[in-house]
């Protein structure tokens, strides 16, 4: 029947052994219109309608498979949205271990259905239960551990660079905290002793490598050494363990010698008698967002590649992690600054806060080649790819956007069941990716987080990116963004056979890029504002009157699924605008109000303004009523229709905003694309 439909399968030995579930399809929808007709002008979605005429082709890969015999293939069913799905086992076949690929057509056939429950043992982890109990034939396990396995060994994550040139000479900053979890070596580039009666020695060898300080510098002092508290663990000549936490210290000797420094601090609420040996040390500050130390430099101006991140809730600081001089080797990372990157340490990238926006110190977006966008660690390199989707292939045809069959395919577009799972990750939007492992027993690993990747933004000039629709010729195309997630050769953990990338949901209340909109215009008629057409630009602020800052947005969050709360964080950002590239057909009265509108292709931005975010004043959403007053925002009145006669106007769903930045880049275009967003 119609809905949207995902597989999965289950390898097995008949009477015998079975594999985990594989990990389950993309999407595909299932309507009664066909999918292969001249165009998809008609192509629409059903009721809840059985359909006896459609069915799908499945090739599953079984390549590597040396045991299993037979394959069960599941179909989960969605008949309407957020419905609880109904699971089949669709198929149950002998396969040839000489295959490579097996074949299948799936019509609706039902073998057996399996509930959620059911479905949800077999496609995750493997446990071990302590009780089982039946009810209505169903086998409920209780007092359930997980069987998973480990690959601690294995990091996961990924950082993102920035390119700048350096300045012949200067001031210097350190965020970084001393962290010195084996005091005994220097392997971290640091040494802990205690020098009795009451003095702390913390050594740091080649301090400008431990503390990530560019290549081109060369230190010449550092001035200034700052910490507000010392954290010591030592056991004493009877292995008993000891904890010392203390603001009571005084740093009373310091010395540099071009490599190394070594700083003493005398604990003054401690005693030692020599005979203790320390464990830890830790130096902190209690704002994270101070430095540390502060040193002057010389350098000779060449070009640097650097990351730098912060920790906010584990008192590590900042991290600087330079370019590493080959990628390919761990240790190179190690060099560079990833020994500071401790295993709880937050990550935290400057550049995903949208108040860094325009500042190109905080622009760390690019892979350690400080040239493409994306993120690389010691073991994952991360890359945003795009490809083109034809929208429309009659531009000329100004009610709708439809294409032509392709050529012994599908539709080009979404109206294709095939194309459903190639969506576009939003644009300047910030997503949290982890990677998890599965093993040949079915076993995954617990996530390991890669990083928080935000996406382009909408901008041409960042490697074609930017291009969300462009017309060639008769067509429109747009252009969909995605990550791609590699591990770096030779770094595959050995216990594993194969990775998932997952992606947190975003949800409305920690989206930043809340609702994407269209932006009307308001115009002042003889008698007060009213919206005006869609293909008019938005009025430009000059001080007389002639433009009170009123926009009214549509999109699909606003005006069907109406999930727009504000916060106190939200502002409007300018993205695009499409121009006079459009058609217009129909309409009524003398302003041709009413007509359809049809966008073609927009004009993209070159480069990031300031001016393209305003605060928001105030706002309020607006419907359709009948014989409907004016509606007031910041105290202004205006009208939810263009048709100042009143000729059975009611106006349209949205939200109509008072925006405060009277220089906002997006008065003066036409149909222009806006982000309502919020830092969150």
């Amino acid at each position: 029947s119609t809905g949207m439909v995902f597989y999965a399968y289950q390898l097995y030995i008949e009477s015998g052994a079975e594999s985990a579930m594989s990990y389950i399809s993309d999407p595909v929808h299932v309507t009664s219109s066909g999918d292969y007709d001249l165009n998809d002008l008609y192509y629409e979605g059903d009721g809840v309608d059985p359909i006896k005429s459609k069915g799908f082709q499945l090739e599953i890969d079984l390549r590597g498979n040396t045991t299993f015999n037979r394959l069960k293939l599941i179909r989960v069913h969605y008949e309407s949205y957020n419905q609880v799905p109904k699971i089949y086992v669709a198929a149950d076949i002998p396969i040839d271990l000489q295959n490579e690929y097996a074949y299948l057509v799936d019509t609706g056939s039902i073998i057996t259905e399996l509930t959620p429950e059911e479905f949800a043992i077999d496609s995750t982890e493997i446990f071990i239960c302590q009780e089982l109990a039946s009810k209505d034939n169903i086998l409920f396990a209780a007092n359930i551990e997980k069987k998973t396995f480990n690959i601690d060994d294995f990091d996961a994550r990924a950082v993102r660079f920035r390119k700048y040139t350096e300045s012949t000479s200067g001031t210097g900053y350190v965020y970084t905290y001393v962290c010195d979890e084996s005091p005994a070596d220097d392997y971290d580039y640091l040494t802990t002793e205690i020098m009795p009666p009451d003095t702390v020695r913390v050594i740091i060898h080649n301090f400008r490598e431990w503390a990530g300080i560019p290549t081109d510098r060369q230190v010449t002092t550092i001035d200034q050494i700052r910490f507000d508290r010392v954290e010591f663990s030592y056991k004493d000549q009877y292995q008993q363990d000891y904890n010392a936490f203390t603001t009571n210290f005084t740093i009373n000797h310091t010395s540099w010698d071009g490599t190394t420094l070594l700083i003493d601090m005398i604990l003054h609420d401690y005693l030692f008698d020599g005979t203790e040996t320390p464990t830890r040390c830790v130096l902190r500050r209690f704002d994270y967002q101070d430095y540390t130390f502060r040193y002057s430099y010389t350098a000779s101006g060449a070009q640097t590649i650097v990351s730098d991140i912060t920790d906010m809730s584990h008192g590590y600081g900042g991290c600087s992690i330079l370019r590493p001089t080959d990628t390919s080797n761990p240790f190179a990372w190690h060099v560079a600054g990833w020994h500071n990157y401790k295993k709880y340490h937050d990550g935290v990238n400057y550049f995903n806060n949208p108040d860094n926006d325009g500042d190109t110190s905080k622009e760390y977006m690019y892979k350690s080649d400080g040239i493409e966008l994306g993120a690389e660690g010691p073991n994952i390199i991360v890359s945003i790819e795009w490809a083109d989707i034809t929208i429309d292939d009659v531009a000329s045809t100004s009610e709708t956007y439809h294409v032509a069959v392709s050529p012994g395919e599908s539709y080009s577009n979404y109206s294709s069941p095939l194309n459903i799972g190639k969506l576009s990750w939003q644009r300047d939007e910030v997503y949290r990716l982890f990677i998890s492992f599965k093993n040949t027993r079915g076993q995954d690993t617990e996530p390991k987080w890669i990083c928080d990747l935000r996406m382009p933004k909408f901008i041409d000039n960042i490697y074609g990116y930017g291009r969300f629709t462009h017309s060639m010729y008769t067509y429109t195309h747009a252009r969909r963004l995605f990550p791609v997630v590699e591990i770096r050769p030779g770094s595959w953990p050995s216990d594993a056979v194969s990775a998932q990338i997952y992606r947190v949901p975003r949800h409305k209340e920690d989206r930043q890029v809340v609702t994407q909109c269209l932006a009307y215009p308001f115009t002042y008629v003889y008698n007060g504002w009213y919206i005006d057409r869609a293909i008019n630009p938005l009025p430009t602020y000059d001080g007389t009157g002639n433009n009170t800052n009123l926009v009214k947005l549509v999109s699909p969050e606003i005006n069907i699924t109406k999930n727009i709360a504000s916060t106190g964080n939200d502002f409007l950002e300018y993205v695009h605008h499409f121009g006079d590239n459009y058609i217009t057909s129909g309409g009524y009265g003398a302003l041709n109000q009413r007509s359809i509108v049809k966008c073609r292709a927009c004009t993209p931005k070159t480069s990031y303004n300031l001016n393209d975010r305003t605060g928001i004043t105030d706002m309020t959403s607006v419907m359709p009523l009948d014989n409907q007053a004016s509606f007031a925002v910041a105290g202004i009145s205006f009208h939810n229709y263009n048709d100042e006669s009143y000729i059975n106007a009611k106006g349209s769903t949205g939200l109509v905003v008072k925006y405060g930045n009277n220089s906002w880049s997006a008065e003066g275009k036409r149909l222009a694309i806006v982000n309502y967003k919020t830092n969150c």
